[in-house]
C-alpha cells in the first residue's frame, strides 16, 4: 500500500496540478464525488485558494489514460477500494466545525488522515526517480504537470482553468518551468542586410 499511496499523491500533484494541501482537502464524503470508469470528480473543500477573501470549494475532474499503468482514474479507484471501508470522518483541518473524509490516509492505519507534509513526502519519493541533473532543484508536481501540459500543446488558459487558477499569470509567473519561445530573437533582431 505505501507504493500505491506514493503513486497516488504524485499523480494528484502532477496530473491534478494540486498542491499537497489541496490533496489533503479532497473530501470523499462530499456528495459531488464521482468515481466512474472514464473519469473521477474529486471535491476539494477549504483549499488554500480564496476568491474575494473567502475560502472556495471546487471539484477537479480527472479523465482516464489509455495506458492502465499511467491511468490516474485506475490509481484513485484502486486506492479508494482499499481504504473506503475504514471510517475516517474527521474535523476538517482548516475548519473544525466541518466534518470531512480525506482521501489520503496513513499507510499504517487507514482510519487516520495524513498531513500535507506527508502527502508531499509521498509524492517526492516518485519525483526523485525522475532523471534530473545534479544542479537541478526538484520541481513541484504542480509545476511538472502544468509545464508538461503546456509543452505538449495545452493552452495556458486551459491549464489555468483546470488547475483552478484565477488567471494564466499564476502559471506563467510561478509554475511554468523554463520559458522558451519559438522565436529566434538573434535572427529577428540582428537581421543581416546582405
Amino acid at each position: 500500500m505505501p507504493d500505491l499511496t506514493q503513486h497516488l499523491c504524485w499523480m494528484l500533484q502532477v496530473v491534478g496540478m494540486l498542491r499537497s494541501d489541496s490533496v489533503r482537502c479532497i473530501d470523499m464524503s462530499d456528495n459531488r464525488l464521482k468515481i466512474q470508469e472514464a473519469f473521477v470528480i474529486l471535491p476539494i473543500t477549504w483549499p488554500k485558494e480564496t476568491r474575494e477573501g473567502r475560502p472556495i470549494s471546487w471539484c477537479l475532474t480527472i479523465r482516464k489514460h489509455d495506458d492502465p499503468r499511467l491511468c490516474p482514474v485506475a490509481t484513485i479507484s484502486e486506492y479508494w477500494s482499499q481504504v473506503q471501508s475504514s471510517p475516517c470522518l474527521v474535523p476538517h483541518h482548516k475548519n473544525s466545525a466541518i466534518k470531512s473524509m480525506p482521501l489520503i490516509r496513513s499507510v499504517k492505519d487507514y482510519t487516520v488522515p495524513v498531513t500535507s507534509q506527508t502527502i508531499s513526502n509521498h509524492a517526492k519519493v516518485i519525483m526523485r526517480k525522475l532523471p534530473l541533473s545534479a544542479q537541478m532543484v526538484m520541481p513541484s508536481g504542480r509545476a511538472t504537470g502544468s509545464t508538461t501540459a503546456f509543452q505538449q500543446g495545452a493552452p495556458s488558459s486551459d491549464i489555468a482553468t483546470y488547475a483552478n487558477w484565477s488567471s494564466t499569470i499564476l502559471f506563467d509567473k510561478f509554475y511554468r518551468m523554463g520559458s522558451v519561445t519559438k522565436t529566434n530573437f538573434s535572427m529577428t533582431i540582428l537581421r543581416s542586410r546582405a
